[in-house]
């Protein structure tokens, strides 16, 4: 494809030092994302084993490792609707922004409650697949996990797609602010003060209710290009 010569793809000069600083300041969102996972893991690593030993973090891994299959599927559809988003907004096609906005937060939040019906109905079987040894207080522990952590993603999956939005529409600010929010500022407080407060119960909790608390502020970045004018009560 592009030895042929049939690829329109070439490499474009920046615009001075100021193109790479707009490159890194719409990717620093993404950066945070990643970087805040590792920090999560391991407080969440810490504040299981406090409270259930190693079997709380085996049923962790287990929620964990489904948990990340759900998270690339989001984080496919976030990067697959980021050109079309950037593509709209710089023809000024508001009309089709505003759909494909609507389209694409819509579609997460559909696909999040499947995940989440599918996820809860076979959870003893998904479980078993890592239970080798029938440990009964690891599947209870890890049941509970995915009845409990799983509904977060009902907003984790709009925050996601909704926060590679702002990105594609040169909101990088926003994205960052709110990328940071769910990833640092409110999830890992939330986790210790819910554990010391439920157990392993606050523990499975606080990603939902990360994931809710930033959907306000995100609803509010993005109300203007979702035909949400200030002051609509219909609107979020």
């Amino acid at each position: 494809h592009f030895i042929r010569g049939h690829s329109t793809l070439s490499v474009q000069r920046t615009s001075g030092i100021g193109g790479y600083l707009s490159i890194v300041r719409l990717g620093m969102s993404t950066f945070v994302t990643e970087l805040s996972s590792g920090v999560v893991l391991v407080v969440f690593n810490l504040v299981i084993l406090s409270l259930a030993g190693n079997t709380g973090l085996a049923a962790y891994g287990i929620v964990a490792n489904l948990a990340l299959v759900v998270m690339a599927m989001f984080t496919g559809m976030a990067q697959g609707v980021q050109p079309l988003i950037s593509n709209l907004y710089a023809s000024g096609r508001t009309g089709d922004l505003r759909r494909i906005l609507l389209w694409s937060l819509g579609s997460a939040f559909i696909l999040s409650a499947a995940i989440n019906v599918l996820t809860l109905m076979a959870a003893v079987p998904l479980v078993d697949l890592f239970n080798r040894d029938a440990s009964p207080v690891l599947a209870e522990y890890a049941i509970t996990g995915l009845f409990l952590y799983f509904p977060g993603f009902l907003f984790a999956g709009v925050n996601m797609v909704g926060i590679a939005g702002l990105s594609a529409l040169n909101r990088a600010e926003s994205a960052f602010r709110l990328s940071l929010l769910r990833g640092l500022v409110l999830l890992i407080p939330l986790v210790i003060l819910l554990s010391r407060l439920l157990g392993m119960t606050g523990v499975w909790l606080s990603f939902g209710v990360t994931e809710l608390m930033t959907l306000i502020p995100l609803f509010l970045g993005i109300r203007e290009y979702t035909g949400c004018p200030a002051g609509n009560p219909v609107c979020p």
